[in-house]
C-alpha cells in the first residue's frame, strides 16, 4: 500500500501567507515545523532542550515573514524546494544561537574546541596552521575587523565547512561574491601574520 503524498509548500500557499492569511500560515507551519526541528537539533547536535528547538523553528517562521515575506521572496525554485532553503535558514538560526552562547569561549585567548573548529588548518597558509599561538592570534585580528556578513560567511566556511553553494543559499548571496570574500580571507591572514610575527617571522 503506498504512502500518502505529504503536502508541499506551493508559491500560492506562499502568497496567502504573505498577504496575512491566518489559515495560509498555519498549514504553511504545520508543514515546515518538523523539517525546522530536524534542523535545529542536527546543528545542536541535541545539546539544547525540546523547549529551545521549538523557540528556534517558530523563530525561524517569522524571520521568513519579517520586512513584507523577504527571505520568502529571496527563494528561487530553480535552485532548491521551499523546504530545504528553510530548512538551511533553520540552521543558520540555530547556528546563531550557538554562537552567542559561545561568544566568549569563541574569542578567548584559551584554545577550544569551536575554535579548532571555526580555524581549520587545511583550509589555512602551512605557516599559520602550524603555530597555534600565531593562529589564535591572526584570527582574533581578523575576526575584529569583519563586519557582520563578513563574519557570517567566515563561520560558514571555516567553522561549518559549507561549500559554496550552501553559502549562497544561505546568504542570498551569488558565487563571485562567496569567492570574492574568501580570497579576501586568505589575503588579509598571510598580511596579519606578516604584521603579527614581523622581520623575525619565517617566510
Amino acid at each position: 500500500m503506498s504512502r500518502p503524498n505529504r503536502p508541499k509548500i506551493t508559491k500560492e500557499l506562499l502568497e496567502r501567507t504573505i498577504a496575512g492569511e491566518f489559515q495560509a500560515a498555519r498549514e504553511c507551519y504545520a508543514i515546515l515545523q518538523a523539517i525546522f526541528r530536524f534542523r535545529v537539533v542536527k546543528v545542536l547536535a541535541g545539546n539544547c532542550s525540546p523547549e529551545t528547538v521549538e523557540d528556534l523553528s517558530h523563530e525561524t517562521f517569522v524571520a521568513l515573514l519579517d520586512d513584507d515575506g523577504r527571505l520568502i521572496r529571496a527563494w528561487d525554485p530553480e535552485r532548491a524546494s521551499f523546504e530545504t532553503y528553510s530548512g538551511l535558514i533553520a540552521e543558520q538560526r540555530a547556528v546563531e544561537y550557538a554562537r552567542k552562547k559561545k561568544e566568549e569561549l569563541f574569542l578567548g585567548n584559551q584554545a577550544s574546541k569551536l575554535q579548532e573548529a571555526a580555524i581549520d588548518s587545511s583550509r589555512w597558509p602551512d605557516r599559520i596552521a602550524a603555530s597555534n599561538e600565531l593562529r589564535q592570534k591572526v584570527f582574533t585580528v581578523l575576526w575584529e575587523e569583519l563586519d557582520k556578513q563578513g563574519r557570517r560567511v567566515f563561520e560558514l566556511l571555516y567553522n561549518e565547512r559549507r561549500n559554496v553553494k550552501e553559502i549562497c543559499a544561505l546568504m542570498n548571496m551569488n558565487e563571485p561574491a562567496v569567492y570574492a570574500w574568501r580570497s579576501r580571507f586568505g589575503r588579509r591572514i598571510e598580511e596579519i601574520a606578516a604584521m603579527i610575527g614581523g622581520e623575525g617571522w619565517e617566510r
